[in-house]
């Protein structure tokens, strides 16, 4: 595969990962302002299908390191980064569903802090090939 296009890959994820966590964070929000006691299984679905972008983007990055295109240590690090919101946002659902309306908070905290990491990621990422 060419390496423009795992670029382009790479940048479709991070453009859906922007949009849809922003999605997820107005969302939670409003079932908070609804006092809503849970998510729901479908708001889950939609977290696992970005954390599985988060995955493509990572996957696609380190393909492109491996075919000898460079990038900045700072990119790295975001990377890692949100790898690990990832998991920690697939691991803790359930425990913070538990935790009734004010999860729903917790749940937009996430999504947000998302947005913040995938937007410092794609800012840091300076291609070199």
């Amino acid at each position: 595969m060419q390496v423009s296009v795992l670029v382009q890959i790479k940048q479709m994820a991070y453009i859906w990962l922007l949009v849809g966590n922003l999605a997820l964070a107005l969302w939670a929000a409003a079932l908070y302002a609804l006092r809503r006691p849970s998510a729901g299984e479908f708001y889950y679905r939609v977290v696992v299908f970005m954390q599985v972008l988060v995955g493509l983007a990572v996957v696609t990055g380190v393909w492109l390191l491996l075919r000898g295109s460079g990038t900045t240590p700072g990119h790295l690090l975001y990377a890692f980064l949100n790898g690990l919101l990832a998991l920690v946002r697939i691991g803790w659902h359930a425990r913070i569903e538990q935790t009734g309306h004010k999860g729903m908070l917790w749940l937009a905290l996430l999504a947000l802090t998302a947005v913040a990491l995938a937007a410092r990621s794609a800012v840091t990422a300076h291609l070199t090939v």
